[in-house]
């Protein structure tokens, strides 16, 4: 069998069309040959041809619109605690929500969360508000919107069944918000439709 891979010149041109589709309107922070070690626990992997931080809802249907209209492969990163990356790098763009999507509020009896949240923090945040359930959580590491996509899990208890709901973008820019009954966790996977990025 013979793939057809993309060159990294054929990329860079598109990263080049990506930086001149979102122009200034883009309010986060854009990074260019980023060395993947610098942004995984385990310390290893090569350069990602783009990384982005967008700011909000607005800087993320921004960002996938454009990847989408220049072809180009996206991957949303969490902490890095449960990555490894290549020596070659990832072509394309990686996505970092952990400068904007960081909300982290009470509804009821709940929490809301960003995914851009360390996963420690919402559970010092439950503790806080004498809330119980995430205990089995103290000491995963990573983002809550990557421990909700992994369904993190310890002592027998995950986090996918503890979710009410979860809030997506589509690659499309909409926004949805999938129920329980729309949420299927797995071992160590979450399933849901429409898929996107998890926003909280």
């Amino acid at each position: 069998m013979i793939l057809s891979l993309d060159s990294r010149a054929s990329v860079r041109q598109r990263i080049e069309g990506l930086k001149r589709r979102i122009g200034g309107a883009f309010k986060g922070r854009l990074l260019f040959d980023v060395p993947m070690r610098e942004r995984t626990t385990l310390r290893i992997g090569g350069p990602a041809d783009m990384l982005a931080f967008p700011k909000d809802r607005d800087d993320l249907r921004l960002l996938l619109r454009a990847v989408k209209e220049e072809g180009l492969n996206w991957y949303v990163v969490g902490r890095g605690s449960n990555l490894l990356v290549k020596d070659g790098g990832v072509r394309g763009v990686v996505v970092d929500l952990s400068e904007g999507f960081r909300s982290l509020r009470t509804a009821g009896d709940g929490i809301v969360a960003g995914a851009g949240i360390a996963l420690r923090s919402l559970v010092d945040f439950a503790r806080e508000k004498g809330l119980s359930g995430l205990e089995f959580a103290t000491g995963i590491p990573g983002s809550v919107g990557g421990a909700i996509a992994m369904n993190a899990g310890a002592y027998g208890c995950e986090i996918g069944r503890l979710l009410e709901w979860i809030e997506a973008m589509t690659e499309e820019g909409e926004v949805v918000r999938i129920g329980k009954e729309g949420l299927c966790p797995l071992y160590r996977s979450l399933v849901y439709s429409p898929w996107g990025v998890i926003l909280e």
